[in-house]
């Protein structure tokens, strides 16, 4: 079986790469232990989209998986507005936006196309 990347690591290396080192260590503990409060409020403004709550329309998707076999890319989007055919990021509170956040989102981007996606706009 391939090893694919997840799409949040990403994210997670362009900010800190020793922040994967210990979701990895510490993946069964308390998150409190390794997650900063931006982390873990994120966490919580995510359940809508996980719980697929973030819309009631029919044409949008909500926490897809997605994967690419080309890229060995694998993990979640938030939302893809079917009628617009836009693909988003949902972040909690958006001052800025980093490297590893666009890179996450192209991922995604990457892995709805070669699902046969017709993907027109990306958006935060």
């Amino acid at each position: 079986m391939e090893d694919y990347i997840s799409i949040s690591t990403l994210n997670d290396f362009i900010f800190c790469p020793y922040s994967i080192y210990l979701h990895n260590v510490y993946m069964e503990a308390d998150e409190g232990l390794y997650h900063a409060t931006p982390q873990t409020q994120g966490r919580i403004a995510h359940e809508n989209i996980d719980k697929k709550k973030a819309s009631n329309r029919a044409d949008d998707l909500q926490a897809l998986p997605v994967m690419s076999e080309e890229y060995g890319l694998m993990g979640k989007i938030d939302i893809y507005k079917g009628r617009e055919q836009k693909l988003i990021e949902r972040k909690y509170q958006l001052r800025n936006i980093y490297q590893g956040q666009i890179y996450q989102l192209w991922a995604q981007y990457l892995c709805m196309k070669e699902m046969g996606y017709d993907v027109r706009a990306i958006a935060y």
